[in-house]
């Protein structure tokens, strides 16, 4: 689960590296369907005059309710199915909120919870994402944007002190691989 800021302020959503969407889809798909509410969490982080992020992401986002954003989610990661509302939410809730499929791990949790500053348990029934990481992480996101906040980059700075685009900020949310190690 990857949240990007593209050009034009639209925060986006890519999901195991396939086709972008905004990320009001995904808020909507989780339970934040109405445009009031999603302002509502972003209006103390969302203040920049010249840079209005949610209003932005709102009208690129074709969804208006919880169940055409499930929908719309579906039909991107598996096109070619048959769009089933229950297969849809099933779906979205093993590949984020079942930690079998999608385990921080303690440490992951841990860490999340300190980039974040949420208070979630670490024990491991609170190993998967929450709709507060993801909240958080797209609040962190447009603070980032804003000039707040560190950027951990993992790549190698050059001279400027950049490792690559001064205009790329990307806000991506820790899986642990289980079956891909290195060498094999």
């Amino acid at each position: 689960l990857e949240f990007t800021m593209i050009r034009n302020d639209v925060l986006m959503v890519r999901i195991d590296r396939r086709r972008k969407f905004p990320a009001t889809t995904f808020l909507r798909a989780i339970g934040v369907s109405d445009d009031a509410e999603i302002r509502k969490l972003f209006a103390d982080v969302d203040t920049a005059k010249d840079h209005q992020y949610i209003d932005a992401t709102i009208k690129k986002d074709l969804t208006t309710s919880q169940v055409e954003a499930t929908l719309e989610l579906y039909k991107k990661l598996r096109p070619g199915e048959p769009i089933v509302l229950d297969n849809a939410q099933e779906l979205l809730r093993t590949m984020f909120f079942d930690y079998r499929r999608y385990s921080l791990e303690r440490v992951g949790r841990y860490k999340m919870n300190k980039k974040l500053g949420v208070t979630v348990s670490t024990d491991r029934e609170h190993w998967v994402l929450t709709k507060e990481d993801i909240i958080e992480s797209l609040r962190y996101l447009i603070g980032l944007a804003s000039g707040k906040g560190d950027v951990d980059d993992i790549d190698q700075e050059d001279e400027s002190g950049w490792g690559g685009s001064d205009r790329a900020y990307t806000v991506t949310t820790g899986q642990r691989p289980t079956h891909h190690r290195r060498g094999q």
